[in-house]
């Protein structure tokens, strides 16, 4: 089975947060995955009903991979019966609004300045750099196991207003609250 076909078959058919065995899997498939992780966050966090945006906004700050799949999956995807829009921001000034910001492993250089522009702005940060929970950010990406995995700031969430449900909360393999 392609990489293609099988990262569709879990978005298209996983009822939950996926979790495919990473092993043997290149850097792009990981990406792949990150991205579906990132669509199927959304299922499972009570977002503000805001008018702010027609759309449902997900940033990624400087150069990821996870943009290419990101505007795949928001070709064929609503969240909140929204169309998503996929920005690629240089750098955290560029940030007005979004409902999901994703830091990748490149910007950990400016983690916690990005993590300060955005805060309390009710902006999921989704990062993959370790230890970005204890800076704030609120669900990161870990390896672990053979298989991409995340861990959840539950402190962080409830700041911003973000009410994670108990199905994605088990599926972390680390809480901070």
């Amino acid at each position: 089975m392609t990489k293609k076909i099988l990262v569709s078959f879990y978005l298209l058919f996983s009822p939950c947060v996926c979790e495919p065995n990473m092993t043997n899997l290149d850097a792009e498939y990981g990406y792949e995955v990150k991205a579906v992780f990132i669509y199927n966050f959304t299922k499972y966090i009570n977002w503000i009903d805001d008018d702010r945006s027609p759309y449902f906004d997900i940033a990624v700050i400087g150069e990821s991979p996870i943009t290419e799949p990101l505007k795949q999956i928001a070709q064929k995807r609503l969240v909140c019966q929204k169309k998503i829009k996929i920005s690629q921001l240089e750098n955290a000034d560029q940030i007005d609004y979004c409902h999901i910001i994703f830091i990748p492993e490149s910007e950990k250089s400016h983690l916690k300045y990005i993590v300060s522009r955005v805060q309390n702005k009710n902006i999921l940060i989704v990062c993959e750099i370790k230890n970005s929970l204890e800076s704030g950010a609120m669900i990161n990406f870990v390896p672990a196991q053979d298989k991409i995995k995340f861990e959840i700031n539950l402190l962080a969430m409830n700041k911003s207003s973000f009410n994670p449900g108990s199905e994605l909360l088990k599926l972390a393999v680390r809480l901070i609250d």
